[in-house]
């Protein structure tokens, strides 16, 4: 569990009397490193398995201040030459990988052949994302296997294109043969095959917004959770106090700042009169949270990761949360399904949550893939304050290189 704490020297000094020796010698290092106003910084303190705790320092800008132009994360990565390398590496075996993939690849006189078109016509159908061709060096321009039949296109596939947000390159072909979560953790490609295009292409449509959460999916895996209690709202809900910096992922060219009130995401109102916002405690949560929801944990487009970026968000004061990340889910007759089963579920705890006469700010939950760290969902009320600032070089590297990627042009 990660506790977050702002202003290291003076909660150093209200706890230095209370607080487990860890923590007490992390604030010390911490307030030792900070530099500058006291009041600008914001600790975090990681408590490990050994008992021993560790500190991170960040310094949320103030609301005047102007912001940063923001980092993308192709940018960060390239900062850090050796891991960009790496990165590149481990991508080109993906490549032969997935070249090799269903089928193997056709020549560009191949699919004409197939086809029955002139070598332009399949070219000019491949510039407008209508077919998938890959620049491959020496060999010129191939073509996956895999998006033909012994009669022409596969079925549905120009579709499945039209809603994916890259349609060219590589970007098609990982999210065609990576399992997605979307469609039960299943390839693309092998429910297309069946015919059921609707469902790919809802798929492909959550690849185009980075608003568009995997919670957005109702499944009823591993199985129902109770609907709330009929007494929820008499019993003393498991909360929390957290205090910012939190942090998100996004696209470069949009707002930081984003609550969904169509009722969907894991959180969000049945009845959709409220927005949610989804954060993560650290910038790993909010980084493996969408990029390993939307694209698989191993390989990426350079251009979609280009695309992203991590901001931290700030809070005028603490906010109180209904903590599910432990013994809590008991105290309220929960369990994990809260946060890992049918969606319609959580999103009537959610309403029963914001009604609940102790008036949480949202809910602190395990992150779906990394349960290690802890994710945010919080309700959107007026007297909320809060304001992004986009992450400088050294975090996102470092957020990088925990997760071992494989890049691919």
């Amino acid at each position: 569990m990660s506790a977050v704490y702002a202003n290291p020297r003076q909660i150093l000094k209200r706890t230095a009397d209370e607080a487990p020796e860890p923590v007490v010698q992390a604030l010390a290092e911490a307030a030792a490193a900070s530099e500058g106003p006291a009041d600008d910084r914001m600790v975090v303190i990681r408590f490990r398995r050994d008992g021993r705790a560790s500190t991170e320092v960040f310094m949320p800008a103030r609301r005047d201040d102007a912001p940063e132009r923001p980092i993308s994360l192709l940018a960060a990565l390239q900062a850090n030459n050796e891991l960009y390398q790496d990165a590149l590496q481990r991508g080109r075996d993906a490549q032969r990988e997935l070249l090799a993939a269903e089928g193997g690849a056709l020549t560009g006189a191949q699919v004409a052949d197939l086809l029955e078109l002139s070598r332009q016509a399949v070219d000019k159908r491949r510039r407008a994302g209508r077919l998938i061709g890959l620049t491959t060096g020496r060999r010129g321009i191939i073509y996956p296997a895999w998006q033909f039949t012994e009669s022409g296109v596969l079925p549905g596939l120009e579709a499945v294109l039209s809603d994916l947000p890259i349609r060219t390159g590589w970007s098609p072909v990982l999210f065609m043969l990576q399992a997605n979560a979307w469609v039960d953790d299943e390839l693309p490609l092998h429910v297309l095959r069946r015919g059921e295009v609707d469902r790919v292409r809802r798929a492909a449509k959550m690849c185009t917004s980075s608003t568009v959460r995997r919670s957005d999916v109702d499944t009823d895996r591993p199985g129902p959770h109770p609907t709330p209690h009929d007494d929820l709202s008499n019993r003393d809900l498991p909360l929390v106090q957290a205090r910012s910096p939190w942090f998100r992922s996004h696209r470069a060219s949009r707002d930081a700042m984003y609550f969904g009130a169509t009722g969907s995401g894991r959180f969000g109102d049945p009845q959709g009169s409220y927005g949610v916002f989804y954060l993560g405690i650290d910038p790993e949560c909010t980084f493996i949270e969408v990029i390993g929801r939307r694209l698989g944990l191993r390989t990426i487009a350079i251009d979609e990761l280009a695309s992203q970026t991590l901001s931290i968000i700030s809070s005028s004061s603490a906010l109180m949360l209904v903590d599910l990340t432990g013994a809590g889910l008991a105290q309220i007759g929960a369990d994990a399904r809260l946060f890992a089963g049918d969606h319609r579920i959580s999103r009537l705890w959610s309403r029963a949550f914001l009604d609940h006469p102790s008036r949480p700010d949202g809910v602190l939950y395990p992150a779906r893939h990394d349960p290690s760290r802890h994710a945010i969902a919080l309700f959107q009320r007026p007297d909320l304050e809060l304001w992004a600032t986009p992450l400088g070089f050294d975090v996102l590297g470092r957020v990088l290189a925990t997760y071992h990627l494989s890049l691919v042009p």
